[in-house]
């Protein structure tokens, strides 16, 4: 009978419960079993791994270097059966993702990159706003969020991907004398109270003593930029989403220096929760696609 993986785990265990009766226990075989197998394995080693004495079985100083490679041997199998799981989970796993609005360009791209590497991997998407998001994770309806920092939550990790720039718009055809006038004359449509958006919004116009009128509360950027090109009013939007708008000239982007709104946004996960094989890898992309 030649060495066996069962044998490497039944040395393992005699040397760490230190008799046979105990060994034949934990790995729930007979105790004339224990003595076969190690009886097999001394043969394929043709040496002797250990001796019985009053106080139960020692090895043989060739039982103890033979230990260390036995311990080896099933740590590696054990990595070899972890990693084997994970390129299985790969292969047809799922993925619940959260997104705020704003960070559906970031996704995008990453989802294409995950789509690339794990075509098996089905991806579902929730959009809403960062908090909404967090408890849908704390709920374990999702495995990753994409929100807006910082959340500033004990039981959240934080991991900022980009930083951005927002700057006031309104319709085309406002007529700008200064920014408190525009203000005052004009509705502001703003992100929904509460939000880490909004709050950044107002604290840069309370510095500047600026007063919006807000009418309307929406979190959907996209749409809020469509809002002011039909003329409803103005608003503090990302770059990155009123760029089109403004190169088509369907809105203007005002210029003020004093008023900057710059946040960040980042990859939400929750401490001591981990991760399956689909969510590190989306992960892995997005902290990657950021260097």
């Amino acid at each position: 009978m030649g060495m066996e993986l069962e044998h490497l785990k039944t040395l393992v265990a005699i040397a760490e419960e230190g008799s046979l009766s105990a060994a034949a226990r934990r790995r729930h075989l007979s105790q004339p079993a224990v003595s076969m197998q190690m009886k097999a394995l001394e043969d394929t080693l043709g040496t002797r791994l250990m001796h019985r004495g009053t106080r139960g079985v020692n090895l043989t100083t060739a039982g103890e270097a033979f230990l260390v490679h036995a311990r080896r041997a099933l740590q590696t199998l054990d990595a070899g059966r972890a990693e084997v799981a994970e390129v299985e989970g790969l292969s047809h796993g799922t993925l619940r993702l959260g997104a705020t609005d704003a960070a559906t360009e970031i996704f995008s791209a990453a989802f294409l990159r995950l789509h690339g590497r794990h075509p098996g991997i089905e991806v579902s998407v929730e959009i809403d706003a960062t908090a909404a998001l967090i408890r849908s994770l704390r709920q374990a309806r999702l495995d990753l969020v994409l929100g807006t920092l910082p959340v500033n939550e004990p039981d959240v990790v934080e991991e900022e991907l980009v930083e951005e720039r927002l700057g006031l718009v309104a319709p085309r055809d406002s007529r700008i004398t200064s920014l408190p006038e525009l203000l005052a004359r004009e509705p502001f449509i703003a992100y929904p109270r509460g939000s880490t958006t909004r709050a950044l919004i107002e604290r840069a116009m309370a510095r500047e003593g600026l007063v919006p009128r807000p009418v309307m509360e929406i979190g959907r950027p996209t749409i809020m930029a469509q809002l002011v090109a039909s003329g409803l009013g103005v608003s503090v939007l990302p770059e990155s989403v009123v760029r089109p708008l403004v190169r088509e000239k369907h809105i203007q982007l005002v210029s003020y220096r004093r008023l900057q709104v710059n946040r960040s946004l980042g990859l939400l996960t929750l401490k001591r929760q981990p991760l399956d094989p689909a969510a590190r890898a989306m992960r892995d992309i997005l902290l990657a696609s950021q260097r």
